[in-house]
Formats: C-alpha cells, structure tokens, sequence
C-alpha cells in the first residue's frame, strides 16, 4: 500500500455520536494532547511540537464536543467531521517527510475544520505549498475566517500563497496544479474515485 493510499484511508471521516458540552476550549486541548502520547504514534519531535501548539478545539465548535472527544472524530457541521488527535497525529507522521521537502505540492482533499490544513502548514517548508479543496461552500468559507482568525491571534498572518483554499469537488481530480506529492483524502471515496484523482 502506497503512502498516498495508507493517508487516504487514515483520513477516513469517522460517523461518531456526539453530546453538546460547554467549558472544554484548554482542557480539551490537553486531553488531546495525552490521547496522542499515550497512541505512542508519534517518532518525530516537529510533529510533537506542532500538535502541542496548535489547539484542535480552535478550529471546533463547541456544541459538537463531548468529553470523550479527545478519543473521536468531532462533528464540524454540514455532516463533516474533524480526525480525532492520533490520527492526525499518524498523517502528519506520514506526510511530514514531503511537507519539509523543498518545492513539494501537497493536495488535500476536505479542508473540514481546517485543523490538519494548519497542522501541515507548520510543518511546511517555505518553498512547498498546500492547496486545500472542499464541495461544501459554507464550510470552507466559515473555515478560512477561522484559520485567518487563528493565526491572527497567535500574531502571524496566513500566507496564502503557501496555502491555498478552494471551492471544488476533489472527487473531479486537480489537474491544474498537478503533479503532486502528497494526496490526502479526508473524505470517504470509492477506489474508482481515488484512481480518478490519481490521475
């Protein structure tokens, strides 16, 4: 199984039950972080750093998280759903490799949340970039106020021509930018659609 194929199917989006709770923001972020460490999945210290800075309960809104949902998928609205820590923490294990390479091209297919969007821009080598692709207009429009927001409160600016948002279907393939060299599906597709975007 190939690199691009063992992401696509870590990104699988995960159907998960969920309870409103209020009150979780800092001490949700910690409960990620230790579900993460004690997956034991993590070998490099960049990943480490980049999990530990960038809290996941950002990017979520807090009527779809419960207390177990360090241990979940978290439901982000319009029926998309964010990855649970560790297996965040396995793509960005398997990608970092090409995110740090210089000029690399990385498509993703279901900006979601735009935690793992973040994730991967951090690890991101300054001459590669991310073009992030999402069918759902509301959602990615209410994703990029959010990363913006972010990292205009951590006192940096998105660098959009690093990272680049877009309003399409990625079961269609991306041929504009292509080549690439990682593809990351965080939606569930058939083989005939993976195949297609392969193409």
């Amino acid at each position: 199984m190939s690199m691009i194929e063992r992401c696509c199917l870590l990104g699988m989006v995960l159907l998960v039950m969920w309870t409103p709770s209020s009150g979780l923001g800092h001490s949700q972020h910690e409960q990620d972080i230790r579900a993460v460490k004690n997956s034991s999945l993590i070998q490099s210290p960049d990943v480490w750093r980049v999990l530990r800075a960038v809290n996941r309960s950002y990017f979520l809104d807090q009527e779809y998280m419960s207390e177990n949902s360090s241990a979940l998928a978290v439901n982000v609205g319009y029926g998309y759903s964010c990855e649970c820590p560790h297996i965040a923490s396995h793509i960005l294990s398997l990608t970092e490799p090409y995110l740090k390479t210089p000029g690399s091209l990385i498509l993703e297919i279901g900006t979601g949340s735009g935690y793992l969007t973040v994730c991967m821009n951090e690890l991101l080598h300054e001459k590669s970039s991310i073009c992030s692709l999402e069918i759902n207009m509301k959602l990615l429009n209410r994703t990029i106020k959010k990363v913006e927001s972010y990292y205009k409160d951590m006192g940096k600016k998105l660098k959009r021509e690093r990272v680049s948002f877009l309003w399409w279907n990625g079961k269609r393939g991306y041929k504009t930018k292509c080549p690439f060299d990682v593809i990351y599906c965080s939606g569930l597709v058939s083989d005939e659609e993976f195949n297609q975007v392969r193409r």
